[in-house]
């Protein structure tokens, strides 16, 4: 069935009605009938696709063989499967648990708070020390279990992933299928529906995270407005998301595996999301981009360029995207911002 389009005529980040035609596409990974414009706003830079699926046509986009709806765990959170609870034992183990203490705020054994304070300064060591089961704006930050809510949870691997390191994690899932999968795989609450028609708690979480979620949203900045009055004060905001800016974009145009035609509605640049966050009375606290899938995603354009079937939860890497992956994280280390994934973390200032 064809999924039924209309037209916007303005930019779903900003609001702006200026645009400019970027490419036109058609769904390389399930064949999806159409193809799909996408415009670039004037004014924040974003992508977006207009015409665009209407909202009640969205699910004939996602079918029955989605994978981030029946995979056991997706390539960042498979470390979940053996988190923090192996026993600790050793030197190593000894200050890795200092780590753990100095991140969470914990008070622990002088000497050996002391030697994870030292350590705790470093990105890399934070998510080690956590068994690189989350990425470290994922981590917790205080001794007290909170709660975290993964909103587009899929599967559930991320969700597995925030519990064993200390969140009490909920999920929020569209999909009654892949909710199912979720809660199983999981332990976790996950509530059923749309973002904004669910009945959500008000001020009462530490962590909201869109884990490559915010692309798929007809309504980005109704959702920011929904989850800012469900975090506490001081709680933070996660997004993970395509970077339109990266080296694979600029590289390989529309076949582009961030693009994901007609599923993405919207790709936007850190300063667009950054924006919209402070429209909504976030304070944005960080911004920066990732390396750590580049490989994934050049293999994954690769794949949709030729219009190969790929599992995109584990696309098949070959030398040549290794290369490129190698490249590109030299590029991010040397502080360009042409990494495959943007990340923002936005807080809800505790003070109105």
């Amino acid at each position: 069935m064809l999924p039924r389009l209309e037209t916007l005529g303005s930019c779903p980040i900003c609001c702006d009605r200026e645009s400019r035609p970027a490419f036109c596409g058609r769904d390389r990974l399930f064949g999806i009938e159409g193809e799909f414009d996408y415009r670039r706003c004037n004014s924040c830079g974003s992508y977006f696709q207009d015409p665009r699926v209407v909202k009640e046509d969205l699910p004939l986009c996602y079918p029955a063989c989605y994978s981030p709806h029946h995979t056991a765990a997706t390539s960042q959170e498979s470390a979940a499967s053996a988190p923090l609870r192996r026993r600790f034992s050793g030197l190593r183990d000894r200050l890795r648990r200092a780590v753990v203490g100095a991140v969470r705020h914990e008070s622990r054994a002088r000497r050996a708070l002391d030697a994870g304070r030292w350590v705790a300064l470093f990105r890399r060591a934070r998510e080690r020390s956590f068994r690189d089961a989350v990425i470290d704006e994922l981590l917790p930050r205080t001794p007290q279990e909170e709660r975290a809510l993964d909103v587009g949870c899929g599967n559930g691997g991320l969700l597995a992933a925030l519990s064993s390191v200390g969140w009490r994690a909920e999920g929020v899932e569209p999909s009654a299928e892949a909710a199912e999968a979720a809660r199983l795989s999981s332990g976790c609450r996950v509530r059923v529906g749309d973002i904004l028609d669910v009945e959500l708690p008000q001020d009462a979480y530490g962590l909201v995270v869109l884990h490559h979620v915010v692309e798929h949203l007809p309504e980005p900045n109704a959702v920011l407005t929904r989850l800012r009055a469900s975090l506490r004060p001081g709680g933070r905001l996660v997004l993970v998301w395509p970077n339109p800016h990266s080296l694979g974009a600029r590289r390989l145009g529309s076949s582009w595996a961030g693009w994901d035609v007609p599923r993405h509605l919207s790709v936007a640049p850190r300063s667009a999301i950054a924006a919209a966050c402070s429209s909504v009375g976030l304070r944005p606290l960080a911004c920066l981009t990732t390396a750590r899938h580049a490989a994934a995603f050049c293999a994954m354009s690769r794949a949709m360029h030729r219009s190969v079937p790929v599992d995109i939860e584990n696309p098949p890497v070959a030398i040549l995207d290794r290369l490129f992956g190698a490249i590109e994280t030299l590029l991010v280390g040397l502080g360009l911002p042409f990494g495959e994934e943007a990340i923002l973390t936005a807080e809800r200032p505790a003070v109105p």
